[in-house]
């Protein structure tokens, strides 16, 4: 799960040269499973709880990179911090 602190519109990136898909709830947010480079997605978010997809392609040695960024009210654009992240 992700936890959203405020309402409000939340554009997330990702960098995965050999690719990645990020869902929230069922939506898919970014779809990049083609890798290439930096993707941004935006989606309207309520306080609480969400629940998060992130996959990640493997690829060949020198692609097995993830950077996972997001902005948001009150948040300027940084790493997503691991303290925001639950399971259950």
């Amino acid at each position: 799960y992700l936890k959203i602190e405020k309402d409000g519109e939340y554009r997330f990136y990702l960098d995965a040269p050999a690719g990645a898909l990020l869902r929230l709830h069922a939506a898919t947010v970014i779809d990049a499973r083609r890798g290439g480079g930096q993707t941004m997605g935006k989606v309207l978010l309520e306080a609480g709880l969400h629940p998060l997809n992130l996959y990640c392609l493997t690829g060949t040695e020198g692609d097995q990179k993830l950077d996972f960024q997001w902005e948001g009210p009150g948040i300027s654009r940084q790493d997503v911090p691991s303290n925001v992240f639950y399971h259950d």
